[in-house]
């Protein structure tokens, strides 16, 4: 709707919203109405006086009733008093008011009673405003020849490094996306057990000072459901076959797998969109969930809650860069960690798996591993591969944040055994800080060795590339030498029109337009059109990619 500037707001709240304002403008004006005629007549008759009063109590009373049924029908279809705050707040006032124009004293006036009916009627306004301005919305439906089955699951940390780095976590939470036959079911967008503290933590990290601390004003976002089904049964190995340069294939046999590092302030949640429309298409899509300090909010199997570090975004630039490269240490580490349990699951489920009534065995395709990120993730995504090239065959950066990669990975991409004749030194102010003695460490390797020849995609949003953050310049200087990806391989760098750093995300979709262009948070398109673009430039590497390596994904579902 152009009044939303393009977001799709959930029908059944409008509804829902229109319901209750009909209720509370019945209740305040028609109970003011009545009590006007009552109060002025002048009966000579105390029989008909008597009726009338009689007549006015059980109009009043009703009213009432009507006034507390707009309350009760928003709090139950919103789940609770403050997901749907643009009304429910302006109701406290409009109640207290009704309550003062029931007593005798200010009843029998008519300067009060017109005052009270003012004073509500504004506050009806008012809440008829805020729900337009901050409309409960949905993503865009995602397409491809499946649906999508959810499992929340925690991986067993084994590897010490992690644990001294990271906080001694014995597991780490992941969400893993999946194609299915099942149909789907609404499923809340933010997690329930962390919502609230997800949207505390937001908008203390996003939000001018002095709405900080109101976290209320996201709970909006608890309304929006994802289409996925929990639990679902993977889809089927058996079925057709497909003929490829090797021979004749199971159709449905084995899956390409992503994995899905998130960016600063993220968590599995706002990505869905994207990691959703991947799994439709016929992927396994691992979702991270750091726990470094990097997103609002994370539990642990144990229940302990992981907020993020606000201590870090105070420093000075210089010193919080630092901390960020060592923060991306701990989610290189954690990454590789699920990356290996993960491909496990194609020899053996683990405990959840089986509880969760599903199993991964045979089904995963240990040869074509893509590892994925946005921003942060992005740079976790480039160290990865960096440090075990053997596990991932391809790598899609969605504006990687450069600075954030410790100093030898930035050194061994733009290595000049890669560069050849090209020489961007006019391009790379920034890139090799004086750092070196922060890069010690079990990620510290040799400066001149190569970055691994691997498929590669980047994304820039117009925002970054005018800007030149992410040294986007520096990249796609690169891509018009052929020096992005494996000569012999695929390697694109594209920027999405109109466009800005947090489209990359969900939260563009999910926040009124007006709000998000007015801090800079959304490009002057519709985000849907952004979300869509970002996925299809994905989708076409990806088939790219994989077509190389003879990886055939499913076709046809009976969605």
């Amino acid at each position: 709707m152009v009044v939303w500037g393009g977001l799709r707001p959930i029908a059944a709240r409008i509804v829902f919203d229109v319901v209750a304002v009909i209720g509370l403008s019945y209740s305040t004006f028609s109970s003011v109405e009545n009590d006007k005629s009552t109060s002025e007549a002048d009966e000579s008759n105390g029989l008909k006086k008597k009726k009338k009063e009689k007549k006015a109590d059980h109009t009043n009373h009703w009213n009432g009733l009507v006034l507390v049924a707009s309350l009760v029908v928003t709090v139950l279809t919103a789940g609770n008093f403050t997901n749907r705050w643009t009304l429910t707040f302006p109701m406290v006032p409009i109640f207290i008011l009704q309550g003062l124009r029931r007593i005798p004293v200010l009843e029998r006036n008519r300067w009060t009673r017109g005052i009270i009916c003012i004073l509500s009627g504004l506050f009806i306004l008012l809440g008829i405003k805020l729900s337009i301005l901050f409309p409960a919305v949905e993503l865009p439906p995602v397409e491809g020849p499946f649906h999508v089955g959810t499992v929340d699951l925690h991986i067993p940390v084994t590897n010490k490094v992690t644990m001294e780095l990271g906080g001694n976590f014995t597991h780490l939470p992941i969400r893993i996306l999946y194609p299915t036959l099942e149909k789907p079911n609404p499923v809340p967008y933010l997690t329930p057990a962390t919502a609230i503290e997800y949207c505390r933590e937001t908008m203390k990290l996003g939000a001018p000072d002095p709405i900080q601390n109101f976290g209320w004003m996201l709970h909006t976002w608890r309304l929006t459901h994802i289409q996925a089904k929990e639990q679902a049964q993977l889809i089927p190995p058996n079925g057709d076959t497909t003929t490829s340069s090797t021979g004749s294939t199971p159709k449905f046999q084995k899956l390409p797998v992503i994995i899905y590092s998130h960016g600063l302030g993220g968590t599995a949640d706002i990505y869905s969109f994207q990691t959703l429309s991947l799994a439709a298409k016929g992927n396994i899509v691992v979702v991270m969930n750091h726990l470094d300090g990097t997103g609002p909010i994370a539990k642990t199997k144990s229940g302990q809650a992981v907020i993020f570090d606000h201590d870090i975004s105070k420093m000075n630039t210089t010193i919080g860069d630092q901390m960020r490269r060592q923060q991306t240490k701990i989610r290189v580490n954690e990454l590789l960690i699920v990356t290996e349990a993960v491909l496990e699951m194609t020899s053996r489920d683990t405990e959840e798996v089986v509880e969760a009534g599903l199993t991964f065995r045979g089904r995963l395709e240990r040869n074509h591993v893509t590892v994925m990120g946005h921003s942060f993730g992005a740079a976790t995504a480039f160290t990865a591969v960096h440090r075990r090239p053997d596990l991932y065959e391809a790598i899609v950066a969605h504006e990687p944040a450069t600075l954030w990669m410790p100093i030898e990975v930035r050194k061994a991409y733009f290595a000049k055994c890669r560069m050849g004749e090209f020489d961007p030194k006019e391009l790379v102010d920034g890139l090799f800080p004086d750092d070196s003695d922060e890069e010690e460490g079990d990620d510290k390797s040799s400066s001149d060795d190569a970055f691994p020849a691997i498929d590669t995609l980047l994304l820039f949003s117009h925002e970054w590339r005018e800007k030149q953050w992410g040294h986007s310049h520096l990249f796609e200087a690169m891509h018009r030498e052929g020096l992005v990806g494996p000569k012999d391989g695929v390697g694109h760098f594209a920027v999405i029109a109109e466009a800005h750093h947090n489209e990359f995300s969900d939260t563009c979709m999910l926040t009124p337009t007006w709000l998000g262009r007015s801090v800079g948070a959304t490009g002057s398109r519709n985000p849907l059109e952004t979300a869509r673009e970002i996925h299809e430039r994905t989708v076409a590497f990806l088939a790219e990619t994989r077509a190389r390596h003879d990886i055939v994904l499913p076709q046809s579902g009976t969605k």
